[in-house]
């Protein structure tokens, strides 16, 4: 007998999986910026998150989460408010490891955004795309 795959081990898989090609394009953006347009590393940061969150919400909405019961408006401002806390996380983080402790400012926003992913996963589950994260 095949057993189904609890939905929200389905939804954590598949927003991983989005979440993992999307932070790689921000990493490869933040990269970019910061090497080649001589753009300070927190700026690049900055910009890449917001650009990278915003594909990942697109691409979230319609497979990740196709039942959300949040219109696409009001779910985008929820994930921007999340995302702003979070922005301020990676961002004091960031350069605390980079200023701080010396550390390469891609490996300091690796581990920043290992930290705080999960904390996103939770936050934009329950709020941004109203979903339960533990079945009741």
């Amino acid at each position: 007998m095949k057993q189904k795959i609890p939905p929200q081990l389905k939804r954590f898989v598949q927003y991983t999986a989005i979440g993992t090609t999307t932070f790689s394009f921000d990493l490869s953006l933040l990269y970019v910026l910061t090497e080649f347009f001589g753009v300070y590393y927190l700026l690049s940061a900055i910009l890449s998150f917001i650009l990278a969150n915003s594909i990942n919400y697109t691409i979230n909405r319609s497979w990740g989460f196709k039942k959300t019961k949040q219109t696409l408006v009001r779910g985008y401002i929820y994930l921007m408010i999340i995302n702003t806390a979070s922005l301020f996380l990676i961002v004091t983080l960031m350069a605390g490891l980079v200023e701080l402790f010396s550390f390469d400012y891609l490996i300091a926003r690796i581990t920043v955004g290992i930290l705080v992913g999960g904390l996103d996963f939770i936050m934009n589950s329950k709020i941004t795309f109203k979903t339960p994260i533990f079945k009741k």
